[in-house]
């Protein structure tokens, strides 16, 4: 077996010599975030930046249409504050913390099942989570995504909306 690596993510930026060793061999890298791309190159590992690869799912629908819900996907009190009363009738609060001994035909039947409401329902995500927006951007819903403190994780994804973060969480 050959490994193809994309979208690849660590925190670590001083590797072993074993790891140097084995990530040197199945060059180039595709890393998930900035942050793992230059810990590879700091190490001399040949990487380059390519994301996460749910932004490659198909697109399911062209932006707004009849939809009228709006999913907000683990939003904090503080941030749940700050929608327009207007916009609240239309909300619907869920979360994407799941337990596998909760989901009846796993967890990724669970998440094909989620997806799949937001591509038949959603008007339009709120979410604090990398995998509520990523996805929903690659289907072609519209996308807010509030990160209160931000990682190296979400660094690909300002490429593509903004973020808005503890100070721009008004706007």
């Amino acid at each position: 077996i050959i490994p193809v690596f994309l979208g690849f993510s660590s925190t670590l930026q001083d590797y072993n010599n074993t790891d140097i060793s084995y990530l040197k061999r199945f060059e180039p890298i595709g890393c998930r975030d900035l942050y793992t791309m230059e810990g590879l190159r700091k190490n001399n590992i040949f990487a380059y930046l390519n994301g996460c690869l749910t932004i490659t799912f198909p697109k399911k629908r062209n932006g707004y249409d009849e939809k009228t819900k709006i999913f907000c996907i683990d939003l904090p009190e503080q941030l749940i504050e700050l929608i327009p009363e207007s916009m609240k009738k239309d909300c619907i609060f869920t979360s994407h913390v799941y337990f596998s001994d909760n989901c009846e035909n796993g967890t990724e039947a669970k998440a094909k099942e989620i997806y799949n409401l937001y591509i038949k329902e959603a008007r339009m995500v709120i979410t604090t989570r990398m995998h509520g927006a990523l996805p929903c951007i690659a289907f072609g819903i519209p996308v807010i995504l509030l990160k209160e403190n931000m990682s190296m994780r979400f660094s690909p994804i300002q490429s593509l909306i903004p973020i808005y973060t503890k100070e721009t969480f008004s706007q």
